[in-house]
């Protein structure tokens, strides 16, 4: 099944969300709304985005993968930056950004369109503003040890 792209913008929230989750016993999305200060619908995206990076699965438990980030939470957003410019989507946005200058928007918007063909013009306009802020939001990360 094909996954469907985030539209959660703050990279940073789909974090505490996920370290939200992971630490609250039969957590909700109205829980989420509430940690996060959103409306249920806005605190979905979130939650979704999460389902789409594989760490929390559809019936709302924690993947796996989700599971293995607790053992080291020092790690927990160097690995979820991992994890996301690895996609096949968002991996190539990423890549691209790095090496040219051009509208990363406009590149992301054409990724989108390839991948996700049944997008509307809209849908993909949200999404590759989404995936834009993602990948500037890694790119300014700096790991310290």
């Amino acid at each position: 099944m094909k996954k469907i792209l985030p539209q959660a913008n703050n990279l940073e929230t789909v974090i505490k969300v996920f370290i939200y989750f992971g630490n609250k016993v039969g957590c909700t999305i109205q829980d989420i709304a509430n940690f996060c200060g959103f409306d249920p619908r806005q605190a979905q995206y979130y939650l979704s985005a999460c389902i789409y990076l594989d760490l929390i699965t559809e019936d709302l438990q924690l993947t796996e993968y989700g599971k293995s980030l607790f053992d080291e939470p020092s790690l927990i957003k160097k690995k979820i930056y991992e994890r996301i410019i690895s996609d096949e989507v968002i991996g190539k946005i990423f890549a691209h950004m790095l090496f040219f200058e051009e509208d990363i928007k406009k590149y992301a918007s054409f990724i989108i369109k390839k991948y996700y063909p049944e997008y509307s013009d809209a849908v993909v306009e949200r999404r590759a503003s989404t995936l834009k802020n993602w990948c500037i939001e890694i790119k300014k990360y700096r790991v310290s040890y």
